[in-house]
């Protein structure tokens, strides 16, 4: 049979506990996941077709698409959401019939506690429609102004809630609005401001920063210049590969999607700030969102001394993480066998099972008021096994050893693995052949990749079409030049050494047509 892959949403290797959870406060942008199309909409290879996307923005006040006015011509053009120190001046300055800025503070005295942050979002609202009234057609919200005295609202929510007052007032195309944001330093964070209304961003602090750690010579032999316009760089092709991943190919058609999911926010914030925007679970509200920012704001105030921080990088004394050393040590000594396998197992278990409450699953139990059922009647372990499959882990990313045991692993308790998208040693799915035994059922075709033979196939139990990602740097299927192997080029038909990032001319190729007609052949046959 043959299935459509499809990719798991979350924060792929991300095993820190949710933000929810967490002890430590978060900042908001980590509430909110990416959603992106799995089979129903491929996505675009932001790198291959760079010339169908675009990251072009307009600001000023818009006027009907239904009428064509010398008016509606008077914006401001942007080849990039991202702003620079200059260009955020430069807006400031400049003049034009229909068109001048104005700056607004989103920040609230710290003193008000937490329960000042609402208020706070009020008055922001306010200022924005006086603005507005004023004839200003371009928002800037700013947290610049935070100091000791001032907490700054995130920038996410003054943003989105910003967006969404305009919008119920009717008054949304009346301003543009610009980020002026010391919060928000990753492509998630700027594309998260985005997709909730901001037209541009103005990443002050991370620029700072830049500037900083090249003054000390820690970004030598860059110049300085070279350090800013790389980061700028980045975010775009990062917006680029976001918006991709949703067959979005111009930022204009992103602004304001809102394609995100939301995961702890309570359902008061989300119908104020964030209307439209999936909350399947409860979660923090304005009170505990106003708490988290003055947590941070007194460890910043005096700032003796910052945090370093765990959540990328496992530290002792930083965030929790579910695979941290202790937990995979205690792995390989239970798989490791000998005398103590039984007790190093158990050991390892009690770690596992005793864990902090990590993701949602880890707050779910077992509840029922019906008696158990009689385990005669339960289906037999070797019958459920069958319906297990592991991911689609490519030969390359695992040793060939770690490759063929998973899958001979899965073979002994009648389950399915997958060879993923970089092919399989035909001694494993030949029917004579000396390790058929590690045959993965479920054969992988990712687009344009090496490795699909009709042998290849005629071994599966299942085809599994990957219609996105392969081929495509950072989206699954590259490998770098040094991990092609002399075994990995020839189980690939390519060359050791060069880096795959693209499928070379061979006769083992095929195009859909011929893929559709080689599964119907092999079903006949």
């Amino acid at each position: 049979m043959a299935r459509q892959a499809k990719e798991p949403v979350g924060s792929m290797g991300d095993d820190t506990p949710l933000s929810v959870l967490q002890d430590q406060p978060r900042p908001l942008y980590t509430y909110f996941k990416q959603k992106f199309a799995q089979v129903t909409n491929p996505p675009i290879d932001s790198i291959r077709e760079r010339n169908v996307m675009a990251l072009d923005i307009w600001l000023g006040r818009r006027a009907s698409l239904l009428e064509e006015t010398p008016e509606a011509a008077q914006l401001v053009h942007l080849d990039s959401p991202v702003l620079l120190d200059q260009d955020l001046e430069a807006l400031k300055r400049f003049r034009a019939p229909g068109f001048s800025a104005v700056e607004i503070s989103a920040a609230f005295p710290a003193q008000d506690g937490p329960a000042g942050l609402e208020p706070a979002l009020d008055a922001l609202c306010d200022h924005v429609d006086n603005a507005i009234e004023d004839g200003h057609s371009l928002l800037i919200l700013t947290d610049d102004q935070a100091d000791a005295g001032l907490a700054p609202i995130p920038m996410l929510l003054a943003v989105a809630t910003v967006h969404h007052h305009l919008i119920r007032n009717g008054r949304r195309l009346d301003a543009g609005i610009v980020a002026s944001t010391g919060d928000a330093r990753d492509v998630h964070q700027v594309s998260c401001l985005i997709g909730f209304g901001a037209n541009a961003v103005h990443p002050y602090l991370a620029l700072q920063m830049l500037a900083s750690l090249h003054a000390d010579g820690e970004l030598e032999p860059l110049s300085a210049d070279d350090v800013i316009t790389r980061y700028v760089a980045a975010l775009d092709a990062g917006i680029l590969k976001i918006m991709s991943k949703m067959g979005i190919a111009t930022v204009s058609s992103y602004h304001g999607g809102q394609i995100y999911e939301a995961l702890g926010i309570s359902e008061e914030v989300v119908e104020r700030s964030f209307p439209g925007t999936t909350s399947r679970i409860g979660g923090i509200g304005y009170a505990e969102i106003g708490a988290d920012i003055l947590a941070r704001h007194a460890h910043a105030h005096p700032a003796e001394h910052l945090d370093p921080g765990g959540w990328y990088k496992y530290r002792r004394d930083a965030d929790y993480h579910a695979n941290e050393p202790p937990i995979w040590r205690s792995l390989h000594k239970s798989v490791q066998g000998g005398e103590e396998e039984s007790t190093a197992y158990a050991q390892y278990a009690e770690m596992v099972n005793g864990r902090r409450p990590t993701a949602l699953r880890d707050l779910v139990d077992f509840k029922s008021d019906r008696p158990p059922i009689p385990v005669d009647q339960v289906e037999p372990h070797d019958a459920i096994t069958k319906r297990f499959s592991t991911g689609a882990m490519s030969l390359g990313a695992l040793s060939p050893e770690a490759h063929e045991d998973v899958a001979r692993a899965m073979n002994e308790i009648g389950a399915s693995s997958n060879t993923g998208e970089g092919g399989e040693d035909p001694r494993r799915f030949r029917p004579n052949g000396e390790k058929h035994d590690a045959n993965s059922k479920i054969k992988q075709i990712a687009s344009g990749r090496f490795g699909v033979t009709p042998a290849y196939l005629n071994g599966a139990s299942e085809i599994e079409i990957k219609i996105a990602q392969g081929s495509k740097p950072g989206e699954g299927g590259q490998l770098p030049g040094h991990k092609v192997t002399p075994y990995i080029a020839l189980l690939r038909h390519s060359t050791p050494g060069v880096e795959l990032i693209s499928p070379p001319p061979h006769h083992d190729i095929y195009s859909i047509e011929d893929l559709s007609q080689l599964i119907y052949d092999l079903k006949i046959a």
